[in-house]
């Protein structure tokens, strides 16, 4: 029995010393964002892989009205990935960690066709269940039988010591929507057909959340609590954002405030930021293409 923990970028690497370099396979699959003139797409059809690049024909024009115009990708270019079996052997266990972030696209179908008898074992603290991204069905095949190997919840650890007790307290804002602004939005998007509506709605909704009055409700909030209710007890805190714009935003209000205070001679906190690269591609670099032209 040979058991592996192994990384998708390690397969890939195995597999372009042999044959052909999969550049494709270096792409990071996007999604239908507006901000971006082109994407990436991975394909499955017929049992074949392919890295589709598309444009966004509709980028950067606008409707009569000052809308911008619905994303119309078309096409531009194709390419097949070929894989290379690394082993058939049946006795290959590989032993996936952080299960539920990367097992329902192109690399783990990348994995699973070089070791395609290997017995693939998920760990996770977070499985979904969402429709598109279903954690036991990645491992166990859509309407599988079975249940997890092994669970070890919150409870069993805190009553073994291994972990202290999470403890939640409520401080939300009110996220309230002006009805003019719902009208509004049917007058100009009623066309359109249900996914799309939810669609804009869920990206008006981000939009939202980066507004900076919003982001000013939410800094008067967090401020005295975080001073009488962790500062006065000798703790720090952690404030995570949605992306790296959200993140600067924050931390220039949360430096306004505190100069503010310090002047009054009120009491203050000192913050940083700490922000992953890990991720990082050329369509994830805090600006999007229109701001870089």
């Amino acid at each position: 029995m040979t058991i592996f923990r192994v990384r998708n970028c390690f397969v890939q690497k195995f597999q372009e010393r042999d044959g052909k370099p999969i550049k494709a396979a270096a792409k990071e699959a996007e999604a239908d964002n507006e901000d971006n003139q082109t994407r990436v797409r991975r394909v499955l059809e017929d049992g074949k892989f392919y890295i589709c690049e598309d444009q966004n024909v509709n980028y950067g024009l606008l409707n009569a009205d000052g809308t911008a115009r619905p994303n119309q990708w078309v096409e531009q270019s194709r390419e097949a990935v070929d894989f290379q079996v690394l082993s058939t052997k049946p006795n290959f266990y590989v032993l996936v960690d952080e299960a539920h972030r990367s097992q329902y696209g192109f690399l783990a179908a990348f994995m699973r066709a070089s070791l395609p008898n290997a017995r693939f074992i998920a760990f996770t603290g977070t499985p979904l269940f969402k429709e598109d991204k279903n954690t036991l069905n990645a491992f166990m095949g859509k309407g599988g039988s079975g249940d997890y190997i092994d669970t070890y919840r919150l409870d069993e650890a805190v009553a073994d010591g291994a972990t202290l007790p999470i403890k939640y307290q409520e401080g939300m804002t009110d996220l309230t929507v002006d009805p003019e602004l719902d009208t509004a939005f049917g007058d100009v998007f009623g066309q359109e057909d249900e996914a799309r509506q939810k669609q804009l709605k869920q990206a008006l909704l981000k939009k939202r959340r980066t507004a900076q009055d919003r982001i000013d409700e939410n800094a008067q909030h967090l401020v005295p609590h975080f001073l009488t209710s962790v500062k006065a007890k000798g703790f720090k805190g952690l404030l995570v954002c949605d992306g790296r714009d959200m993140t600067v935003r924050y931390k220039d209000t949360l430096d306004a405030i505190m100069a503010e205070r310090t002047k009054a001679g009120q009491d203050t906190f000192e913050s940083r930021v700490v922000i992953s690269l890990g991720g990082i591609t050329e369509n994830k670099t805090g600006v999007n293409e229109a701001q870089a032209a």
